[in-house]
């Protein structure tokens, strides 16, 4: 069985950090009414950082099987650990009604690495509708993290999933499942 990878808008350090021209500040509200301010270059935004850990890629990816011909979408959050930690949620907090996406309660860090994945769902229009929407989406996720003292702190991290990316995507989803027919 073979398993086609798209990963559609991750974050990238390479292209948000040094090489960024002219940053900027924006204020987004989260769901709840709160307001928070992120730093942007021009790749985008720029990785929510503390003591604790770095964000390094946050985004949307879609899986596709071959021998199925099924494509699932699911959302990777990949961390740089700085502490100790034994637990990771990841929430969207876009709207008021926030959603875990993902929780791991033995996390495996591995130099200093770590991925989270969400459950895979089916891809449709129904299932991620916003991806279908012609509009740039965005989201702004928190990761909450736990150590064994039961101290916890939250990173907050903007994703954009662009207009210009959304179109490619589904042409090559679309392209996969034809040829796979």
């Amino acid at each position: 069985m073979m398993r086609n990878t798209i990963h559609c808008a991750s974050i990238v350090v390479a292209m948000l950090a040094g090489g960024c021209a002219a940053p900027f500040i924006q204020t987004r509200t989260l769901g709840d009414g709160h307001t928070l301010t992120f730093r942007y270059g021009r790749g985008g935004p720029m990785p929510g950082m503390n003591d604790w850990a770095e964000v390094t890629g946050l985004g949307p990816t879609l899986t596709f099987n071959d021998k199925t011909h099924e494509c699932n979408f699911l959302w990777v959050l990949h961390l740089t650990i700085k502490q100790d930690i034994v637990k990771v949620v990841l929430e969207d907090v876009t709207t008021a009604s926030t959603s875990v996406i993902a929780e791991d309660y033995e996390p495996e860090v591995l130099s200093k690495r770590y991925m989270l994945m969400s459950k895979h769902i089916p891809f449709s229009p129904e299932t991620v509708p916003w991806m279908f929407d012609p509009q740039d989406t965005w989201f702004i996720f928190r990761i909450d993290l736990f150590n064994r003292a039961g101290q916890s702190t939250s990173l907050y991290q903007p994703c954009l999933v662009s207009t210009a990316l959304k179109l490619p995507v589904l042409q090559a989803v679309n392209q996969m499942r034809q040829t796979n027919r």
